[in-house]
C-alpha cells in the first residue's frame, strides 16, 4: 500500500472513512455545500464521484452511525470510522480502523472492529466530557 500518513497529512473527506463521518456530523444543508464545492476526482476505480451517490454515502453515514469506505482512497485500503461528540452532542473528530481490503468483506470489518471503535470513541468521549468541564476548550 502506498498510502503514507503523517503528521499534517490531508486526504479528500468524500473518499476517506472520517471525511464522511464529519461530513455526516454537520446539519444536511451544510453538508451538502462541502460536498458540491470540492474537487471530486477519482483516486481508485472504486471512488465514487458522482454527487448524488456522494450524497446518499454521507447520509448513510448519518443513518448508520459510521462509515466504510472501500479501496477509494487507495486499491486494497478499507476502512471504518466512528464520530466522536463532544458534550454537546455535536461531531467534533471521528476515529477510523484501516485494513487491507484482503482481509475480510466490508461486512466482516463492520463485525469484527465496529463494536471496539465504538467502545473506543465512546471512551474518548466520556474524557472529553470531564476535560471540558474543568478546562474552557474553544473547538471550532
Amino acid at each position: 500500500m502506498s498510502v503514507n500518513i503523517t503528521v499534517g497529512t490531508r486526504f479528500p473527506a468524500y473518499a476517506t472513512s472520517m471525511g464522511r463521518v464529519l461530513l455526516a456530523g454537520l446539519p444536511e444543508q451544510e453538508a451538502a455545500e462541502r460536498l458540491a464545492h470540492a474537487s471530486v476526482r477519482p483516486l481508485t476505480p472504486f471512488t465514487r464521484v458522482d454527487a448524488a451517490d456522494l450524497a446518499e454515502a454521507v447520509a448513510q453515514a448519518r443513518r448508520d452511525g459510521h462509515a466504510l469506505v472501500d479501496q477509494e482512497l487507495e486499491e486494497g485500503l478499507r476502512s471504518i470510522a466512528v464520530p466522536v461528540h463532544d458534550r454537546t452532542g455535536r461531531v467534533a473528530a471521528a476515529v477510523n480502523v484501516s485494513t487491507h481490503a484482503s482481509r475480510g468483506t466490508p461486512d466482516d470489518v463492520r463485525q469484527a472492529v465496529l463494536p471496539a471503535l465504538t467502545a473506543a470513541a465512546a471512551a474518548i468521549e466520556e474524557d472529553l466530557a470531564v476535560v471540558t468541564e474543568r478546562v474552557r476548550l474553544t473547538i471550532p
